[in-house]
């Protein structure tokens, strides 16, 4: 899996869990972190959300900042 795709699969399953509301509190500047078990930050990303309608979210701005190679061994 690559650094981009491994990422995507992280974010998705963060929103999945912060659904269930009808709310629009989806818009606007995200950040995530993925860290080692001593806290270090191993990879940075940061992403611009928007709800469109319905389920949809659009996706923009999406940066990556860290050391993470960009594919994992098996």
């Amino acid at each position: 899996m690559n650094k981009t795709a491994a990422m995507l699969a992280l974010l998705t399953a963060s929103l999945v869990a912060c659904g269930g509301s009808n709310a629009k509190n989806i818009d606007g500047p995200w950040t995530g972190a993925l860290r080692l078990p001593d806290g270090v930050p191993l990879e940075i990303f940061f992403v611009t959300l928007t709800q469109e309608s319905g389920s949809a979210v659009e996706v923009s701005g999406l940066e990556f900042n860290g050391s993470w190679p960009v594919s994992l061994p098996p």
